[in-house]
């Protein structure tokens, strides 16, 4: 498939009529099922401090690169460093 079907196809599951963004995010997992998954949406507050499987896993990857332990939210003073390690989490 080239880029612009994919990209096409992609802003039409954005544009579509639904409101509900577990369904949109369905559709794009079934569109993309070889090419990628969604795993979690959601706020960046809830990577910081959230208490749901996604947002603890995350943070458990960071503090265990940092080698800092565990760590049930994001300081602030370290927010740049955690988004950082957001951009390159799962390539």
């Amino acid at each position: 498939m080239e880029p612009e079907e994919i990209a096409a196809e992609v802003q039409a599951i954005a544009d579509g009529e639904s409101t509900d963004l577990a369904k949109r995010v369905e559709r794009l997992n079934e569109f993309a099922r070889n090419l990628w998954q969604i795993d979690w949406c959601g706020q960046f507050k809830d990577l910081l401090e959230g208490t749901g499987e996604f947002p603890v896993k995350i943070r458990a990857s960071y503090v265990e690169d940092k080698e800092v332990g565990e760590v049930a939210m994001i300081p602030l003073e370290v927010i740049e460093d955690f988004a950082e390690h957001l951009r390159t989490y799962g390539f």
